[in-house]
């Protein structure tokens, strides 16, 4: 007789749902898991560093950044360059103390060594200019000048053979109103303008605008004076001499 051993299949059937459901739990926890860490991505191993799961620290791999394309709208304009200027050399010249004693000298007639005339330049050579650079030139400068013309025009007007060699023609013992009239001072300006500054140069001004400036100087002058006297006659030629023979024409180049 055989006989057959009697299996309890209820039991069984549990036994293996209870563990079917474990082990079925146990997958989603681990779905779970794998899942809230692909979340956090830098926690889990395969985001870390090598080492970084284990708690060792490892090398860390940065990401190369790809350079930035520059903005041809934002860049930056480079300023132009600037044209270098060109220095322009001044053809003209100031005389200095020495060169303009000479000048005066020549143009009058009168000699540098002149005891007046040497005198007064003695004391004025340090206050004349010392160079030919006009730009230094300075007013002080053009007062001393204008005392120097000052000694040159009364040797000359006080000199009969000087003056009568400058001045032509003109009589100097007659009074202001005999020959300061309108014909005796235009050629008084006259022989100024030409033998001081010239005539007809390019650098200066027409002639005739030349010598009605001079003409009015004369009559400025002559405000107040008294015509009736012969002094006068002199004082008023001197003056005019040395506005001329002080002025810019004389005493550049």
């Amino acid at each position: 007789m055989t006989y057959t051993k009697s299996i309890q299949l209820p039991g069984m059937i549990a036994a293996v749902l209870v563990a079917l459901i474990a082990v079925g739990c146990g997958q989603t926890d681990n779905k779970n898991h794998r899942g809230q860490n692909a979340n956090r991505g830098d926690l889990t191993p395969k985001n870390m560093g090598e080492g970084e799961a284990t708690g060792e620290k490892g090398p860390v791999i940065e990401k190369e950044q790809e350079p930035k394309e520059e903005d041809p709208v934002h860049e930056e304009k480079k300023p132009e360059e600037a044209v270098p200027l060109q220095r322009i050399e001044s053809s003209v010249g100031l005389k200095n103390y020495d060169q303009i004693n000479a000048s005066m000298a020549v143009i009058t007639g009168i000699p540098e060594t002149t005891p007046a005339v040497r005198a007064v330049f003695a004391t004025l050579t340090t206050s004349m200019p010392t160079d030919n650079d006009i730009k230094g030139f300075l007013g002080s400068q053009q007062v001393s000048i204008f005392k120097l013309a000052v000694e040159y025009c009364d040797a000359l007007v006080k000199d009969p053979a000087k003056r009568a060699l400058f001045f032509p023609g003109f009589n100097f013992a007659g009074t202001p109103a005999t020959v300061l009239n309108a014909t005796g001072k235009q050629n008084i300006a006259d022989t100024l303008v030409t033998k001081i500054w010239g005539k007809d140069l390019d650098f200066l001004p027409p002639h005739a605008e030349s010598v009605a400036s001079v003409l009015g100087l004369i009559d400025n002058v002559m405000v107040g004076k008294n015509a009736a006297t012969v002094a006068v006659t002199g004082a008023v030629i001197t003056g005019a001499c040395t506005s001329v023979l002080a002025s810019a024409p004389s005493i550049m180049y």
